[in-house]
């Protein structure tokens, strides 16, 4: 009985004192900031998780190869296969006239 008495004597002063509205307040406020703080943190984490990921498909591993099939331009390819063709086309023309 003491302490129910007690505990409503605090709650009555807490109550009437002007420091009860404002302490209430700076707590909405902290778990306001901490929240928003929280939800930052959050989305900051999923954009620069999914810049590295990026990042790490397209950067060649140590075998010399990229790890992702996207990696390197189309114009890249294109270059490469060009380069072959014309190649191909100088071994056939240099071949030509000679007999096995």
């Amino acid at each position: 009985m003491k302490v129910g008495k007690c505990l409503r004597h605090i709650l009555g002063r807490f109550r009437r004192d002007c420091w009860g509205p404002t302490a209430t307040e700076y707590a909405v406020l902290l778990v306001l900031i901490v929240f928003g703080a929280l939800a930052a943190i959050s989305l900051l984490g999923n954009l620069v998780s999914n810049s590295i990921q990026s990042v790490t498909e397209v950067v060649p591993d140590g075998s010399g190869e990229a790890t992702s099939e996207n990696s390197g331009s189309d114009k890249d390819k294109k270059n490469k296969k060009d380069k072959k063709d014309k190649k191909d086309r100088r071994d056939k023309r240099d071949n030509r006239g000679k007999k096995d």
